[in-house]
């Protein structure tokens, strides 16, 4: 497969399915999947709000990841290939770390 639709597309597309399940309260509190800190998982409650507002922010990161590099693709085609996955990559990274942030910061607020 193509490293820029890996990055640019395969990816956040992962992260968004990841996040549906979230947004929807289907997923228990558990040792693997979710936002899991000891105030997330202290109760029911807690735990499916900070999941949900989690979900959130990663489907909207993903789909900010999705429309930045498809606008650096688009307007980018004289960069040679590994700068291109590079820039991506970078987005993809900053994108996931705003979504985690943001979870954290809201998390805290609870």
């Amino acid at each position: 497969m193509n490293k820029v639709i890996f990055i640019g597309i395969v990816m956040p597309l992962i992260m968004a399915a990841l996040a549906v399940p979230l947004i929807f309260d289907l997923i228990p509190p558990n040792d693997y999947y979710g936002l899991r800190t000891p105030k997330s998982m202290s109760s029911p409650e807690v735990w499916y709000a900070a999941n949900r507002a989690s979900g959130i922010y990663l489907l909207l990161a993903s789909v900010a990841s999705l429309v930045i590099s498809k606008l650096i693709k688009d307007r980018a085609a004289h960069l040679d290939a590994e700068t291109l996955v590079f820039r991506m990559a970078m987005i993809f990274a900053a994108c996931m770390l705003a979504a985690l942030l943001a979870s954290f910061l809201k998390l805290r607020s609870m």
